[in-house]
């Protein structure tokens, strides 16, 4: 922050050493602070930088009503089956203990979630990886169907084009007694030219649904986020996000090659090595999607464990504007990187809505000024264009 020219440094100054922002807090409407930016860390004494992280446009919400029962798995660890159907989820062992052993269940689009670059990205890689399973889907059919002709052909030159000849020989003496002695005609093929012109059809159509596929009827929804919600022996509710099909499905190309076995055992983003989190505001621990995206999260459990409120920031705006207001670079010479007063601590409300390209909605305009009030903060940051037609 350019604080000289923007006569920052000699207001500070006038003021004093003391008057850095301690004892603020400053609430950001925005599209989202990202949790893991260098400057929301902590404030020069020490304290957390980010007080919490929200989302009030509701984008983020994902219903966990679905009440599990932990079964043992196929090597005895505890699993749930998750909330998209057939997948079993194995338990992290290294969660505080579930007494009740009952987890709840839900399940969201990540596309829904993530700011449009990141999307972007992960729909290109699929879409990549998915045309070559395409092409190589293709490459079978037409082998298939040139199969399938070259047996329909044989079946037909192997046909009977008419009725035997009577056997040489005259009507009777040896001629006859030859014919009554030879075996009797094969069958006609008939079947056999019917099953090739069956395999023939079922080649071509398969053929023509790849190629519909490829056209204009192509759409990705995007992978499924699966969230898990429990509540541990200490009466505080944790959550859980398996991101493994959004970043090690099929349709991703695969991550390098593990350097030992026990890497190999747990996939990056699954339930398996995913983090237990409480609410942020009770502890201030963030997750990361996976290494390859470094798109980080924060979580609340709001209603009793029946909703799962997923922060993930809009888009960069939000951070850069906490930064400028509050941000503090930990170190004696980054003095240069702090803001305007990085004494002060920060509370996101994310009302710019990830669905509609981090446009503000009412809704989450509303929320967001409904919880500072009820946190008794007066001290909002409002940096959006707002539509008043």
């Amino acid at each position: 922050m350019p604080k000289s020219e923007v006569g920052a440094d000699a207001f500070l100054a006038s003021r004093g050493p003391r008057s850095n922002g301690r004892g603020t807090v400053v609430v950001v409407l925005d599209t989202g602070v990202d949790p893991a930016c260098s400057g929301m860390r902590e404030t020069p004494g020490g304290g957390p930088k980010l007080l919490d992280a929200r989302d009030c446009t509701g984008g983020g919400d994902v219903a966990t009503t679905i009440v599990r029962q932990a079964v043992p798995g196929e090597d005895g660890s505890p699993t749930i089956e998750s909330a998209s159907g057939g997948k079993k989820l194995k338990i992290n062992p290294a969660w505080p203990k579930n007494p009740t052993g009952e987890y709840r269940v839900g399940c969201k689009r990540l596309f829904e979630l993530v700011p449009g670059p990141l999307r972007d990205r992960l729909a290109a890689d699929r879409r990549r990886a998915w045309d070559e399973r395409h092409a190589a889907a293709v490459a079978r059919a037409e082998e298939a169907l040139a199969l399938a002709k070259k047996k329909q052909g044989k079946s037909k030159e192997g046909s009977p084009s008419s009725a035997s000849a009577p056997p040489a020989g005259g009507s009777g003496g040896e001629g006859e007694e030859k014919a009554k002695a030879s075996p009797p005609p094969p069958p006609p093929r008939s079947t056999s030219a019917s099953s090739a012109k069956k395999l023939v059809a079922e080649a071509e159509a398969a053929l023509e649904l790849l190629a519909a596929e490829a056209g204009s009827n192509y759409e990705d929804a995007g992978p499924w986020v699966e969230a898990v919600v429990f509540r541990d022996e200490a009466g505080v509710w944790r959550a859980a996000l398996d991101t493994a099909e959004a970043f090690h499905s099929p349709l991703v190309p695969a991550p390098e090659a593990p350097s030992s076995p026990s890497a190999a055992a747990a996939v990056e983003g699954s339930l398996e090595t995913a983090p237990a989190l409480a609410s942020y505001r009770l502890e201030r621990r963030h997750g990361v999607f996976s290494s390859r995206s470094a798109c980080s999260y924060a979580l609340t459990v709001l209603d009793g464990g029946d909703v799962l409120e997923i922060c993930v920031d809009a888009g960069a705006h939000g951070s850069h504007c906490a930064s400028i207001a509050a941000g503090h670079e930990p170190g004696v010479d980054h003095s240069a990187l702090d803001g305007i007063a990085p004494g002060a601590q920060v509370i996101s409300y994310k009302i710019g809505d990830t669905r509609f390209g981090s446009m503000e909605t009412g809704t989450g305009l509303a929320r967001a000024l409904a919880l500072t009030i009820a946190e008794a903060r007066n001290n909002p940051e409002l940096s959006y264009v707002i539509n008043m037609r």
